[in-house]
């Protein structure tokens, strides 16, 4: 029986996935631990010795950002080595100095911020204990080597002080090999059960471990949709169209890494501007594919354009009604941040019989 499904951060994915009895390979398995933000570096490596034990060895292939490894096996061992290698040197307060920054729940940006210089490890951490009071959920300490400035060892850490995650620079070439030169050039190909249209909301990034929810968009395509997924979803395709998308899958299979995961939508301008309050189409940089979720929130104000544009992807409205609704729905939102940044005397406004945004 496959107990690897916890690993996928999105309930909506995790509960497909056991539904379809989907069945991991080892590397998928190794690459959703490596991925995980939320277990500890000692917990990772007790579950990739877990891994090793049960699954199967396989062959790393090449890939244009991934090294070959002969056995997936034995990176998983030489990748433990380094990072605990690198722990190691991160503790050892031999000629160094640390700093540190913190991300606090609802903040738009770090504390701190590494400002302070610290002799030690201990001084650097007992300094971060003085702001315990605030919501943490992230911190970083970085160390640098006073002999060596340029080797930067940056530790990820809950706030207990248990690390989640090492980066290095100024690696040796080894180094840059076993910790950079693997999960970042793959691209995964697991099925999701989303569909065009559909209101998804992110629950993290690749690229960092932020774990506040994201606005929500409308999903128009997932990275490993082919053609007849396309037509599924109702999208009529020239035979061209058709070809290209088969190509493009086909080519990511082969040599996608993770910046070619993202899904594309629509997502909303946001703010009082002219132009503001519409929808835009671009890729969801950075989203990590497996953290979305439907969008559970209630859409208000101009977020209703995305209910509106849904309803139409899913040929529930057809053009007429769109159009319609989109222009009641720009115009209201409109008027409302106009009102509520016009400067006049409000008792003019209220003589005329218009109310005031607040």
């Amino acid at each position: 029986m496959n107990t690897w499904y916890w690993l996928i951060p999105s309930q909506n994915i995790r509960e497909h996935l056991q539904k379809i009895e989907y069945k991991f390979s080892a590397l998928e398995v190794a690459f959703l631990l490596w991925n995980n933000k939320n277990i500890t570096i000692s917990q990772k490596h007790g579950y990739w010795n877990t891994l090793t034990k049960e699954m199967p060895d396989e062959e790393i292939k090449r890939r244009i950002n991934t090294d070959p490894y002969p056995s997936l096996h034995d990176y998983l061992r030489a990748y433990k080595e380094t990072q605990n290698a690198l722990l190691a040197e991160f503790y050892d307060e031999k000629n160094a100095v640390y700093s540190y920054r913190f991300y606090c729940e609802g903040d738009d940006d770090w504390c701190e911020n590494y400002k302070t210089v610290y002799p030690t490890y201990d001084a650097a951490y007992s300094a971060l204990k003085e702001d315990f009071d605030l919501p943490i959920i992230k911190v970083e300490i970085k160390k640098q080597r006073l002999d060596e400035p340029k080797r930067i060892i940056t530790v990820m850490m809950t706030k207990d002080g248990k690390s989640t995650d090492i980066d290095v620079i100024g690696t040796t070439k080894q180094e840059s090999d076993i910790l950079y030169g693997v999960f970042e050039g793959l691209w995964l190909d697991i099925p999701l059960p989303f569909k065009r249209g559909d209101i998804l909301q992110a629950k993290r990034s690749y690229y960092d471990c932020e774990t506040e929810d994201s606005e929500p968009f409308v999903l128009e395509s997932c990275h490993n949709w082919t053609a007849k997924d396309y037509e599924a979803n109702g999208v009529q395709l020239s035979r061209e169209r058709a070809r290209n998308i088969d190509w493009s899958v086909y080519r990511h299979r082969k040599n996608g890494d993770i910046s070619d995961t993202f899904p594309c939508g629509y997502a909303l301008y946001d703010g009082f501007i002219r132009g503001a309050n519409k929808l835009y189409r671009h890729v969801m940089d950075g989203t990590d594919f497996l953290s979305l979720e439907y969008y559970k929130g209630e859409l208000t104000g101009a977020n209703r354009l995305l209910s509106l544009l849904s309803k139409r992807m899913k040929n529930e409205i057809d053009d007429e009604v769109f159009a319609h609704g989109h222009f009641i729905i720009t115009q209201e939102e409109y008027l409302k941040e106009y009102k509520k940044y016009m400067n006049f005397r409000s008792d003019i406004w209220e003589e005329i019989g218009i109310k005031k945004e607040k």
